[in-house]
């Protein structure tokens, strides 16, 4: 098992030799364009010193400090807000089309945003997707290795665990991503090989059902999702950069996915976990519903949400009011991720933080990568 010290150092080598895959000479940059968590500078500092190890030309760092971030959504002029610092924009792309690796450390505090008014957050992270747009190109199509990393700190483990005295709280969030990240049992290069081999496995075993639908129920769930004829399921598992070498987009991660229909989605969806959407807790986000055009739209229970965002602005839908269902995750029901979402309703490492409801009526895969069939979605 080792300390907890070593675990954590060991989860910065996965994130260096399998999430990002980090090839010598490459270069590294740590936090995009967000920034890293200056109060987890210890383990952004573990991050570096292994991407040296392992090769790196160069890492760069581009820190956050959630207090001035605050700070700024606040007080900063409208005009302000609107804008994005160019050079930093071109500075990663730049960096994208030279084959930069890039790894981010997710820590937020789940209510960093609480009370900040909706309208500034909302033209502030438009003003950056709009300038980053041209290097999440390459993010988004594959052709550059990155990864998303969890790190503890102290407002996201208060709001985990604040059953427990406020001392051991940070340590047991720690235990909690490393368990989830299959840090804590055995060996984690090998844990990650067996993992990332039953991932392809399942995609295989899904792949041969050439399932026509899903259908998911649960309380306040009846959604069914129709799939393409030439649909193709994939995990992180089969990620490949434009060079061809392997990366794990994130750490943990136990879903699979495809893609639905383009109108083949019907009725309604009710999370089941808690969703931490732009620095507000929302506790109860139903439902998802099909409308006539066959859009969808994000609704929320305002008496369950925890911060600022009280109405439907707050789920900053796209321009024109709806959005279509894009990527169809499926995960493993007794992986490590979900084994915390019982016991720990708040605790949903980013990469899988998708709380879908139990599938019925379709095939399930289990941890083992075997499906389990049932009637009437073949």
């Amino acid at each position: 098992m080792g300390t907890l010290e070593t675990q954590i150092e060991q989860y910065a080598a996965m994130a260096i030799q399998v999430g990002v895959n980090l090839q010598p000479g490459q270069t590294l940059f740590i936090g995009g364009p967000a920034g890293a968590p200056i109060e987890r500078a210890d383990f952004v500092r573990l991050l570096a010193t292994k991407a040296y190890d392992a090769g790196a030309s160069r890492v760069h760092v581009l820190w956050e400090d959630e207090w001035l971030t605050r700070l700024t959504l606040e007080r900063a002029s409208e005009e302000a807000l609107r804008t994005f610092p160019a050079p930093l924009a071109r500075w990663f792309e730049d960096a994208a089309a030279e084959g930069s690796a890039f790894l981010r450390v997710s820590a937020r505090d789940p209510d960093l945003l609480d009370g900040v008014e909706t309208r500034r957050v909302t033209e502030s992270q438009r003003a950056m997707m709009a300038a980053m747009a041209p290097y999440m190109e390459y993010t988004g199509a594959m052709r550059v290795s990155w990864s998303i990393v969890c790190a503890a700190t102290r407002a996201w483990a208060n709001k985990v665990f604040p059953q427990l005295p406020e001392a051991e709280r940070v340590d047991a969030l720690w235990r909690a991503l490393l368990q989830a990240a299959r840090i804590s049992g055995g060996d984690p290069a090998a844990n990650w090989r067996e993992h990332l081999a039953r991932l392809s496995e399942r995609t295989e075993a899904l792949d041969r059902q050439r399932l026509r639908r899903l259908h998911y129920r649960a309380p306040g769930t009846d959604l069914v999702i129709e799939l393409p004829e030439r649909h193709q399921w994939l995990s992180c598992a089969g990620s490949r950069n434009a060079q061809g070498v392997c990366f794990v987009p994130n750490m943990p991660t136990e879903e699979v996915f495809t893609v639905p229909a383009r109108n083949g989605v019907h009725g309604t969806v009710r999370s089941t976990m808690p969703l931490n959407y732009n620095g507000v807790l929302i506790q109860d986000l139903s439902p998802v519903r099909e409308w006539p055009d066959r859009r969808l739209l994000r609704q929320h229970r305002p008496g369950r949400a925890e911060g600022p965002h009280r109405d439907r602005r707050g789920l900053s839908l796209p321009r024109g009011g709806g959005a279509r269902a894009g990527r169809l995750p499926n995960l493993a029901t007794r992986g490590p991720v979900l084994q915390h979402a019982p016991r720990r309703k708040r605790f949903m490492p980013p990469g899988d933080r998708a709380g879908l409801p139990r599938l019925h009526r379709g095939r399930r895969v289990d941890e083992q990568g075997g499906a389990r069939p049932s009637r009437g979605q073949r």
